[in-house]
């Protein structure tokens, strides 16, 4: 039998998602990485586009630094621990894609199936 992770009213536990967007590289802010981050923080009600990190139930974010796939940027890194091991990277990311991955991980789905927005 697989035990499943259960919170304090025996209600299945949401994995909990550790997203890195890159706003430091030259090529990240270059093609509007800060907008991305912005997004995030819009579908999150945060008013602090300032602000390095934050949390929101499942979902945990932070501003990184570069992740070496420069040509393909902005990326967004999404694992299921802080230290990002076994993490799913999405180049090319925009406003609208952001918002499509972060309703895709809300409703349940792992970042390894997601393959299109």
């Amino acid at each position: 039998m697989i035990e499943e992770s259960l919170d304090e009213k025996g209600k299945k536990k949401k994995k909990e998602y550790f997203i890195s967007v890159c706003t430091s590289s030259k090529a990240c802010k270059k093609r509007a990485s800060k907008y991305v981050w912005e997004r995030c923080c819009n579908e999150h009600n945060r008013e602090n586009f300032e602000e390095e990190s934050f949390e929101d139930g499942n979902l945990h974010f932070r501003q990184s630094q570069c992740m070496g796939l420069c040509k393909q940027g902005p990326n967004v890194k999404v694992s299921e621990d802080e230290e990002g091991k076994d993490a799913s990277i999405f180049s090319w990311m925009n406003p609208i894609k952001i918002a499509k991955l972060l309703k895709r991980l809300k409703s349940g789905n792992d970042p390894k199936d997601i393959k299109n927005f």
